[in-house]
């Protein structure tokens, strides 16, 4: 088995940038300096793959929790009022009721099978007759 090519480390360094900042891996190849050629085959490429798997791993380590995005979420809301952005606000607030729960399209319910002692104990009670005192 042949070894890969050698990946630049400052190359992948500057893609591995580009991807954090969103942007496609066509453009993140494109800012590193590789040839046309290399960013029409960029999903084959392994500066790609190398720099996704470390970003994947890096969200991962950084332990990301559900008190930390709603700290930003809320950050972003301030922030966004403040610029008067009032479609951001709107946004920051739905992701906050969706965590809470405020919107739901499902109905709980509570199903629950009966065993045949709560079955029997059902069937006396509602063959029981209620005990009135007609006097």
């Amino acid at each position: 088995m042949r070894p890969g090519p050698k990946i630049n480390k400052v190359r992948k360094a500057k893609v591995k940038s580009a991807l954090k900042q969103g942007k496609s891996a066509r453009q993140a190849l494109r800012e590193a300096g590789y040839s046309e050629a290399a960013v029409s085959h960029s999903t084959h490429n392994s500066v790609v793959k190398h720099s996704t798997a470390e970003i994947i791993e890096e969200l991962r380590a950084s332990e990301v929790t559900a008190d930390l995005v709603i700290m930003r979420v809320n950050q972003a809301r301030d922030l966004a009022l403040a610029k008067g952005d009032i479609t951001s606000v709107l946004r920051a607030d739905e992701l906050l009721g969706k965590y809470i729960a405020l919107w739901t399209d499902k109905k709980v319910v509570d199903q629950r099978t009966l065993t045949q002692e709560d079955q029997s104990i059902l069937n006396r009670y509602i063959d029981t007759p209620t005990n009135t005192n007609n006097n």
